[in-house]
């Protein structure tokens, strides 16, 4: 964030005091006054004139994301940037707003897709550890016929994190393995403190997270509320905790899929089921419904 209170721990002493108009790496290692050369693994784009890449629509992040090296950060700063063509990440890297209050990353009406996909094949898996955090992914899915938020082909180890997923007409997430139905499993991928909203009036499948071919996942302390699905489970081996679950139609349907384990799960005002299993050794523990 451009603006925090930070807590400051003097080793020399026993105090603790706070420290206001801290500022946070992110926006000073990244920062390389103004110049394009140079700045590596770090690169900004912004609205303002501040960023490596400025500008208000997907082309300002495409380059950013073209340019930065492997395991380099892209960092969003705020503002709403409309998406014409669907972003493309084929490389490790963190992607980062400031926050999904701040940065928007919206659908332009008739887009009819993804507003980011990353992509993978199995002779080439690039998408080990890539990195989504804070940010909006409004799908306006009353001016589309498909499409979502995040398309993610055969992703490892790689997290979204505090991420809005808002009006996707068919997945909010939808992870899938490496060829997009026949390629390797993706797997260990962890879905953290992300919300899933207002999927149940959209025409296509309004479902927040769907994993296919996609499995040993972590869905921790997320919430989906709104939705025709919150989750569809269809690889199995996926564990889903702490999860809210509210005031949609299905909380989670595990589909032809087993030893997945749901534990302490909210589930309210589910209007057709809470959780619909049709798999075996599939467990749900401690929830509440």
């Amino acid at each position: 964030r451009d603006h925090v209170t930070a807590i400051e721990i003097d080793s020399g002493s026993t105090d603790v005091k706070l420290v206001d108009n801290y500022t946070p790496e992110c926006t000073t290692s990244l920062v390389d006054a103004g110049t394009t050369t140079g700045y590596g693994n770090h690169i900004i784009v912004a609205q303002d004139g501040t960023g490596h890449y400025n500008g208000t629509t997907e082309t300002a992040i495409q380059s950013a994301i073209n340019a930065v090296g492997s395991s380099g950060r892209v960092f969003i700063k705020k503002g709403t940037y409309t998406i014409n063509t669907t972003l493309t990440v084929n490389k490790h890297c963190t992607i980062i707003g400031e926050g999904p209050e701040f940065t928007e990353l919206k659908s332009k009406a008739s887009l009819n897709g993804y507003i980011l996909k990353i992509n993978s094949t199995q002779t080439n898996n690039n998408n080990w550890r890539v990195r989504i955090r804070d940010i909006k992914f409004d799908g306006t899915m009353a001016s589309q016929s498909s499409g979502g938020g995040i398309q993610a082909f055969g992703c490892i180890q790689s997290e979204f994190s505090g991420c809005h997923f808002e009006n996707c007409y068919d997945y909010g997430m939808y992870l899938w393995d490496c060829q997009g139905g026949s390629g390797a499993f993706g797997h260990h991928n962890q879905v953290i403190n992300c919300l899933f909203d207002q999927g149940e009036t959209s025409g296509g499948i309004g479902c927040g997270l769907y994993m296919r071919n996609n499995d040993e996942n972590c869905v921790l302390a997320s919430q989906f509320q709104y939705n025709k699905f919150g989750i569809i489970d269809e690889s199995g081996f996926n564990q889903i905790e702490a999860c809210s679950l509210v005031d949609g139609q299905v909380g989670i349907k595990i589909l032809d899929s087993s030893r997945t384990r749901v534990n302490n799960c909210v589930f309210d005002f589910c209007s057709h089921e809470g959780v619909l299993l049709k798999g075996p050794f599939n467990v749900v523990n401690a929830c509440s419904f």
